[in-house]
């Protein structure tokens, strides 16, 4: 939990660090969406044993045998950060995407800066749109830690190799299974909960709505649509006097004007 912990923050960190760096304009930050860019390429094509090795591995092999020892959890950690963030970046970078440009014209005439656009106005609307999303990456993610045992970190599934060898019984396998999937059910069912409140929203598009919010969505009272010519054929029927006839005289003209001391005629 500890590594799973340290792991949350340090993707969340470094995914929107690089999902801005990737939704800068302006050709003189060509350098800095090449490298990010770069960055989600190469860790999205490489699988996580193989970076874990990297790191695992490869960071203690240079610093040799004078150097201090790194906790295999640490690297473990640091390669699931390298590895997720590059995922969870481009989630990221789709839900800042998906905010309607006219939010960040908005927030620059009232005279907030990039910065402050994109902290205040930009980044929440994005992650609200991206939340299951994000939600199943960290589900993927807290199944992946088991990974880290393969460093030598003790944790369930090194437990249950180390009592598999000792006993040659493989009920510890079974029992670490359970307790990943213990740990990601409550994140299964809040994602799911989650999902379908989005979905009963009133304006969320109509294919992914259940079928009660889909006849709901039906009712709701719509304005009325206004044609490209309707303003014309409105103007050509009341001057053949299809309008006037539909509309009627008005209500004072259709009384006859009576004189003082007379009657109308029956």
């Amino acid at each position: 939990l500890r590594v799973l912990f340290f792991a949350v923050i340090g993707v969340f960190v470094v995914a929107v660090l690089i999902a801005v760096l990737r939704t800068l304009r302006g050709p003189v930050f060509f350098p800095l969406r090449a490298l990010a860019a770069g960055y989600t390429d190469l860790f999205r094509g490489m699988p996580l044993i193989i970076v874990l090795y990297l790191v695992g591995y490869g960071i203690p092999g240079l610093q040799g045998a004078d150097g201090t020892r790194i906790p295999a959890a640490v690297l473990g950690t640091i390669a699931l950060i390298l590895t997720y963030s590059a995922y969870v970046s481009e989630v990221f970078r789709a839900g800042i995407e998906a905010v309607h440009p006219s939010q960040r014209l908005a927030a620059r005439s009232l005279g907030l800066n990039h910065g402050q656009s994109l902290r205040l106005i930009i980044l929440p609307q994005a992650v609200r749109k991206v939340t299951p999303a994000l939600m199943n990456d960290f589900i993927a993610m807290q199944k992946d830690v088991g990974l880290i045992s393969v460093l030598g970190a003790v944790d369930a599934v090194r437990a249950a190799q180390i009592e598999t060898a000792k006993f040659f019984n493989f009920t510890p396998y079974v029992l670490a299974g359970l307790l990943f999937v213990l740990l990601a059910l409550p994140m299964i069912r809040l994602t799911d909960w989650y999902s379908a409140r989005l979905r009963a929203r009133p304006g969320y598009p109509t294919a992914t709505l259940t079928p009660d919010a889909r006849s709901r969505e039906a009712d709701r009272p719509r304005p009325a649509r206004v044609g490209r010519h309707a303003g014309r054929r409105r103007d050509r029927a009341w001057r053949s006097g299809i309008g006037r006839v539909a509309r009627g005289p008005p209500v004072a003209a259709s009384a006859p004007r009576l004189r003082a001391g007379k009657r109308p005629c029956p």
